[in-house]
């Protein structure tokens, strides 16, 4: 069995973290889990829980994050199929570690896996962000397939707390402050979703580069799933406007 480099894609829901899956996915030489540290057991067990495999899903009760990965995800070097693979990587969201085996989850693995690559997944325009994930919530849709063309549930004009709203901007730049910070160095790279969205070929060719693969032809396999029209469902947008203009004004130097 070959040894792999460890990848970890850290980041925030709805900022595009699936899309770099399926493209990275389409690699020959590189293999993506989900989110096997999801805080939902369900999850944990259906969506988000490795196939073909003897050790399926990660339980915090009783197992500790480091030795699962080392065992049952970068101690495999093939994919589901078989195929062996240099690359093999886990997404990891900022809610992810804090509780039981994965407590302090990132400020362990940076110290253990001097060699991995990390992806950072920002999507800068935390408004947009927020009213994807409201949209995912209320329509039980998270992923639009391209070749699945599936009718999200009717989503009724709806209206987000400001004060939740604020809470959610706050929290978004907090946690790409501290991945910034914690995995800046050889083997990071902050991938923006709208560089992404615009330049597919481009973009992967630089993620390629990070992980040491060659580059190879990619296309996007979901598709946006919030859009203009969708917008003027959120009954008080031009206050949330306001409010993320504000949030970000105060940002600037």
């Amino acid at each position: 069995m070959s040894e792999v480099r460890p990848l970890f894609i850290v980041g925030n829901p709805r900022t595009g973290s699936t899309l770099l899956s399926t493209l990275l996915l389409q690699h020959p030489d590189v293999h993506v889990h989900g989110e096997l540290f999801h805080p939902v057991e369900n999850e944990r067990q259906g969506t988000h829980a490795m196939r073909e495999r003897r050790k399926a899903w990660f339980d915090p009760e009783t197992d500790d994050a480091i030795l699962f990965l080392e065992k049952h995800v970068f101690g495999v070097s093939t994919d589901y199929k078989g195929r062996e693979v240099s690359v093999v990587g886990v997404k990891i969201f900022a809610d992810h570690c804090s509780t039981g085996g994965a407590s302090h989850l990132f400020r362990r693995i940076k110290a253990h896996y001097p060699q991995a690559a990390f992806l950072h997944m920002r999507r800068d325009d935390y408004l947009s962000a927020l009213i994807s994930l409201e949209f995912a919530r209320r329509g039980h849709q998270w992923v639009n397939w391209s070749h699945d063309v599936q009718d999200r549930e009717a989503v009724k004009p709806f209206t987000i707390d400001l004060g939740t709203a604020r809470e959610y901007f706050e929290s978004m730049y907090r946690a790409d402050s501290f991945f910034a910070l914690r995995f800046t160095g050889p083997g990071y790279l902050g991938v923006e979703y709208e560089q992404l969205v615009s330049d597919v070929p481009g973009t992967m060719d630089t993620v390629f580069s990070t992980l040491g693969v060659a580059p190879t032809p990619v296309s996007m396999v979901t598709e946006k799933q919030v859009t203009s029209t969708d917008w003027s469902l959120v009954k008080n947008l031009p206050e949330l406007q306001l409010a993320f203009e504000a949030f970000t004004a105060r940002l600037e130097p």
